[in-house]
């Protein structure tokens, strides 16, 4: 696994993401503090996206794969990758 810009992630984050039968397998660790502090208290709503760029080359950046659609993309829709706490 490389770490795309590894230093600007906050602090504790934690990812692996290894080959599988299907194809990949990944988690992703966000400490819930970092997300109450970006949003000033308990977190009730937050969005998420993530991106596998699949390459066959160290320094080739690959193809993306998206876990939801691209945000900048035509693809995207409202609440895709939100998360809401009951």
């Amino acid at each position: 696994t490389v770490r795309y810009e590894q230093d600007e992630l906050p602090a504790g984050v934690e990812s692996v993401c290894v080959n599988s039968p299907e194809g990949y397998a990944a988690e992703i660790a966000v400490p819930v503090s970092y997300i109450d502090g970006m949003q000033g208290a308990a977190w009730s709503v937050f969005r998420l996206n993530v991106t596998v760029h699949d390459s066959d080359r160290e320094a080739d950046i690959g193809t993306g794969l998206w876990w939801k659609p691209d945000w900048s993309s035509a693809q995207n829709f409202a609440g895709s990758g939100t998360f809401h706490r009951e």
